[in-house]
């Protein structure tokens, strides 16, 4: 008997409040959650209405399928790449001192001359192709040529600045950087790095000894090279 003379005493409090006004603000907000409940419910009924799983073409599953293969890899060679850069994973089969010998996991056309990458370094630039198998001209080549740039802190080079200096790698034991101005001041400890045709930078290594220019035109640089290609397991082949 008791809880329904307590329920009549709260109903009657409750229709005595409405009554005066002074539950007008609560009915307020409570009209404003309804509407916004249908508005939202309204729009999620046209999105199902509108969204047709059977529209998505095979062009855009295949896409998504790309990135999700390229974030995999990403992720696998912890390179420092730009978002829209794709990368090709090779699997290492063999490795001399000039060159690598790789068994490519996808069939996907990537050209000669693609950049070829571990982590945030240049391993070398990909060269003749024979079905899924190709080789990698290494840095130590002596036939191998290439722009690059040398900044104070390997910092510097990740974040893009300004470089300090710049000359072209000759490849070699060792590997040196020429045709640097003698009136840039270099020295040992300093990142030598290149920028690939993505826009991509990826770094070679320290400078090791500077050789003072004789002409007092160019100045020369030895680089110790951070990748030892006999310890390769993976590498990513970048797609231009």
């Amino acid at each position: 008997m008791r809880p329904k003379l307590t329920l009549i005493a709260l109903l009657g409090l409750v229709w005595t409040l409405s009554a005066r006004g002074k539950l007008d603000f609560l009915y307020r907000q409570v009209d404003r959650w309804l509407l916004a409940s249908r508005v939202r419910l309204y729009q999620l009924a046209q999105a199902e209405s509108e969204a047709k799983p059977d529209q998505l073409t095979s062009c855009q599953a295949a896409l998504a399928d790309l990135q999700e293969e390229n974030w995999q890899l990403r992720r696998l060679l912890g390179a420092g790449i730009k978002p829209k850069t794709q990368l090709i994973p090779g699997r290492v089969v063999a490795a001399n001192d000039r060159r690598l010998i790789l068994a490519l996991t996808s069939d996907r056309s990537v050209a000669s001359r693609a950049a070829v990458v571990k982590d945030r370094f240049l391993v070398g630039y990909l060269g003749r192709r024979q079905g899924l198998a190709a080789a990698v001209q290494l840095l130590t080549d002596p036939e191998f040529r290439l722009p690059v740039k040398i900044w104070l802190r390997r910092q510097l080079a990740e974040q893009g600045q300004p470089s300090l200096a710049e000359g072209l790698l000759q490849g070699g034991e060792p590997i040196l950087v020429k045709e640097i101005l003698a009136s840039e001041k270099i020295q040992p400890g300093y990142w030598v790095a290149t920028v690939v045709e993505t826009g991509d930078l990826f770094l070679i290594g320290q400078i090791k000894k500077v050789y003072p220019s004789e002409d007092k035109v160019f100045q020369e640089a030895e680089v110790e090279w951070m990748i030892n290609p006999k310890e390769l397991l993976t590498v990513g082949i970048i797609k231009p």
